[in-house]
């Protein structure tokens, strides 16, 4: 196991599924930054659509913390806590790049919104919300369950997550 790092840097925690919320509380408690971002999605329940709050990457927490032997027992010594990813014996921080999307989509710890879009000759068109600017990144649009596939990367996985996106009636 190599562990050296003499900065704080952004590394994912694998946890519970579930639990990705109480993993981010205890880390705080410990003084590490921890985040795990939320997102709101339309859901059909009793034929009314409401809206909730559903954890954006499912089964991951991010930390920022400066990976040293004694931080990375406190930091595996929380219940629910599986790895530090890779997991391999080298742990390997998230890259720069990917780590200010997953900030980005954070926005200070509240959840990433619905975006609105239309579809104008095949082509998705966001008009409003966190998606604005962004098209690139949707894989595909399930009007009738008003959500959206986006492709993103983690430690170079590509993971696909649904988010809120309904259709806007010009």
């Amino acid at each position: 196991m190599t562990i050296h790092a003499e900065t704080p840097q952004w590394y994912v925690i694998q946890v519970m599924t579930g639990t990705e919320t109480e993993c981010c509380q205890r880390l705080n408690a410990l003084g590490i930054d921890a985040i795990a971002p939320t997102r709101i999605l339309p859901e059909l329940s009793g034929g009314v659509w409401r809206e909730r709050e559903r954890v954006m990457i499912p089964g991951y927490v991010f930390a920022c913390v400066t990976l040293s032997l004694w931080n990375y027992y406190r930091m595996t010594q929380i219940p629910y806590t599986l790895r530090i990813l890779p997991g391999n014996g080298e742990f390997q921080p998230v890259p720069e790049k990917q780590m200010r999307w997953i900030l980005d989509v954070d926005q200070s710890g509240r959840p990433w919104g619905i975006s609105t879009a239309s579809e104008i000759d095949g082509k998705i068109v966001v008009r409003s919300g966190p998606l604005a600017g962004r098209e690139r990144i949707i894989r595909k649009w399930d009007k009738r369950r008003r959500r959206c596939t986006i492709r993103i990367d983690v430690l170079d996985e590509r993971k696909h997550i649904d988010v809120g996106l309904i259709e806007a009636h010009e």
